[in-house]
């Protein structure tokens, strides 16, 4: 009869062991993005230009098997689809544009987080929301700021910030898993 707790035991291993090696791509695919910048945030626009494509076929063809709001559904359709192909064959305004969009997100978000800090201020844990919301302002205003000429920069540091976090992330995560765990005798 197997051992359950040895196989249990061999699973977790074997997760975190998965999970450290997706920690390390995610680390190096970090680092060369925040070192080439413009290449995470080329993949990201042509990302979404495909994205409004893709989705706007699928509105067309909801719309032409849809008997209610039938010209509204092409209308997106179409809206989707010429938005994706701009972006698509003009990246660099796309881009622009995606970088003002989340600058724009960001500014708005900071400003709610501020909110909600002061209304929350006399419980515990306050001050995270508004370290949270400044941080968050920060990086609008660092978006914003320099608009459209630092888009390519901007985007491209975020997804190679975000790809290290993750990487390390998933980096201790598998560390711990892995050391949670003994080795089968």
């Amino acid at each position: 009869m197997a051992d359950p707790v040895g196989g249990i035991a061999q699973e977790v291993r074997s997760a975190g062991r998965w999970s450290m090696v997706a920690g390390v791509i995610l680390v190096i695919a970090g680092i060369l993005a925040i070192g080439v910048p413009w290449i995470p945030a080329l993949v990201a626009t042509l990302w979404v230009g495909w994205a409004l494509v893709f989705g706007g076929v699928a509105e067309a063809i909801s719309g032409f098997g849809s008997a209610e709001g039938r010209g509204w559904k092409l209308v997106l359709g179409l809206l989707y689809l010429a938005t994706g192909l701009y972006i698509l064959f003009r990246p660099g305004p796309g881009l622009a544009a995606l970088a003002l969009l989340l600058g724009t997100f960001l500014l708005i978000e900071g400003i709610v987080l501020g909110f909600i800090a002061l209304q929350w201020r006399p419980m515990t844990g306050w001050g995270w929301w508004l370290v949270d919301a400044i941080i968050t302002l920060v990086l609008a205003f660092l978006i914003l700021e320099g608009w459209p000429s630092n888009s390519a920069v901007m985007l491209g540091l975020f997804v190679g910030a975000s790809m290290l976090v993750s990487g390390i992330n998933r980096l201790v995560l598998g560390t711990s898993l892995r050391s949670a765990v003994p080795r089968a005798v």
